[in-house]
């Protein structure tokens, strides 16, 4: 009919178009500096990964084991918590250098923007191995029925009460959050454990829950050990294309410094050797293609002015400290990048940071922030503070005012404007903490018995997106380069800082790589 077109679900003269000669195949790399490596001493990590091929950066991934060589249970934190800090270099020129990694994976990236689909789909990004997580695991131990169901429970806070117990017929979609939670958990009618009642309700209440003590948390015993298969945070290890290390002379090497101890998680009880690593490997999908498309490849690189161009976002860390008792603060940000595309930074307990007894990396405060913002040069972004009521009392929303707070952080990761964002923070468990570490402090007397408990998630990242078009393939954000442009974060407090606390800054920038006609590698950030 003319004027009209069919819908693509019925067209069926779509054909795949051939693809050129090539052949894929899986190799492993292996560590250059020993077998195993200790958190103490030989602390970092040496790979070199080069071949006479293309790497598909999607299909690869590390794997490594980690080992309780102390005298007392472990019980992680979240995300990669071993990397304190990643470095990639191509024949000594340094490409990446992204330090308190581990604070960056467990506090702002794993809760922020991690997909729940995958999450629940994947064992492997639970408690098999990509993000751990001291909540995703019901072991078998205590009748739990495994992975897949207590992530369920732990990221779908809007109905994992019903979901975790089968019961989706009693969603009342009128009734508020505290009755649907009474309902599920007083229905005596259904075989659920008590374990993942427990999950279910702590998980939407976003705090601990009295009775719920029991509930098995992320725990590698002493003398035990665990096994990750991960994809690290990196601009080209998360490339969109293909990595052509054939073009490469001396291929990428990448070095992961090991975190001390205390950072990895909770204790309990003493530390000793604390951990080491090792079976460190890089499994990786090569394609080996025609000599003439390679060929093509060297083309390119002359008609570009001798380089090939690859594009990514890489991260820079920077620390700075806000003292007890401070009402507001400003906090140095010398970053000094062509695209400023967003800025995440973090409040934590500076005696949190090196306590064995304490998670460091996942939980974030907000030491009763009001308002933030920051300024570059002249300019302040946003131009009004981003504004916000956190009355700091744990697991109770009050009279509390976070939304502004949680939208901006939102759109520094551009999940701002869905209907549902893809992300285990939600208006339920985000800024639920005051500022005090007494949620973990619990866990470590109960890990020395074996039985650790259920610590409620406390996520707490501020964020700032920087670019004007934020959803394009453009290099759009702010330059602090060209004119060495000062920026600084404005803090704003409702009441004084309870404790001296450490603001982790994370700047998020554009970056351009170029493997140069010689084989060599550089990077403009």
């Amino acid at each position: 009919m003319e004027g009209r077109s069919a819908p693509r679900s019925v067209n069926y003269d779509n054909s795949l178009p051939l693809a050129i000669e090539g052949r894929a195949h899986r190799r492993q790399f292996f560590t250059q500096n020993g077998a195993t490596y200790g958190s103490t001493t030989n602390n970092i990590v040496i790979m070199d990964i080069n071949a006479d091929s293309m790497l598909d950066t999607q299909s690869s991934y590390f794997s490594l084991t980690l080992n309780n060589t102390s005298g007392s249970n472990l019980s992680l934190d979240m995300g990669q918590p071993f990397i304190r800090r990643l470095r990639i270099s191509s024949a000594g020129v340094i490409l990446e250098d992204i330090q308190s990694y581990n604070r960056l994976v467990g506090g702002v990236l794993f809760p922020a923007a991690v997909s729940k689909s995958s999450i629940i789909s994947d064992k492997s990004l639970t408690g098999e191995g990509y993000f751990s997580s001291p909540f995703d695991t019901l072991s078998a131990a205590t009748g739990g029925g495994g992975n897949d169901d207590a992530a369920v429970a732990f990221i779908a806070p809007d109905e994992a009460a019903y979901q975790v117990i089968g019961d989706t017929s009693a969603i009342d979609e009128g009734t508020n959050i505290t009755t649907r939670i009474t309902e599920a958990l007083a229905d005596t009618n259904l075989a659920i454990q008590a374990d993942y009642r427990c999950a279910a309700k702590t998980a939407l209440v976003g705090k601990a829950i009295d009775g719920c003590s029991n509930t098995t948390a992320m725990t590698i015993a002493t003398g035990q050990s665990f096994t990750y298969n991960f994809n690290i945070v990196s601009a080209l290890f998360n490339s969109e294309v293909y990595l052509p290390l054939v073009l490469m002379n001396a291929g990428l090497r990448v070095e992961i410094e090991l975190a001390p101890p205390a950072e990895v998680g909770i204790w309990g009880g003493a530390v000793g050797t604390g951990y080491n690593i090792s079976d460190v490997r890089y499994n990786a999908h090569l394609i080996d293609l025609e000599r003439s498309f390679y060929e093509r490849l060297r083309m390119v690189q002359q008609s570009s002015g001798g380089v090939l161009q690859l594009s990514g976002a890489t991260y820079r860390h920077y620390a700075d400290r806000v003292a007890a008792g401070a009402g507001n603060a400003t906090i140095n940000v010398p970053a000094r990048v062509k695209s400023i595309k967003s800025i995440f930074f973090l409040l934590g307990n500076e005696a949190a940071s090196t306590s064995s007894t304490q998670y460091s990396l996942s939980p974030s405060q907000h030491f009763n922030l009001s308002e933030f913002q920051f300024r570059v040069g002249s300019v302040n972004y946003p131009p009004s503070a981003v504004r916000g009521t956190l009355d700091g009392v744990e697991g109770v929303m009050g009279n509390s005012n976070r939304g502004e707070f949680y939208s901006e952080l939102m759109k520094a990761f551009g999940s701002l404007g869905g209907a549902k964002t893809d992300s285990l923070l939600s208006a339920y468990n985000y800024a639920q903490n005051d500022g005090s570490s007494g949620q973990t402090e619990s866990l470590n007397a109960s890990l020395s018995s074996g039985v650790p408990s259920l610590v409620a998630p406390c996520y707490t990242p501020f964020g700032m997106d920087f670019e004007t078009f934020p959803r394009e393939a453009l290099e759009s954000g702010v330059d602090t380069a060209s004119r060495s442009l000062q920026t600084t974060l404005a803090l704003t407090m409702a009441a004084n800082t309870p404790a001296n606390a450490v603001v982790d800054t994370f700047v998020l920038a554009d970056a351009l790589f170029f493997v140069n006609m010689d084989g060599s590698v550089s990077v403009s950030v």
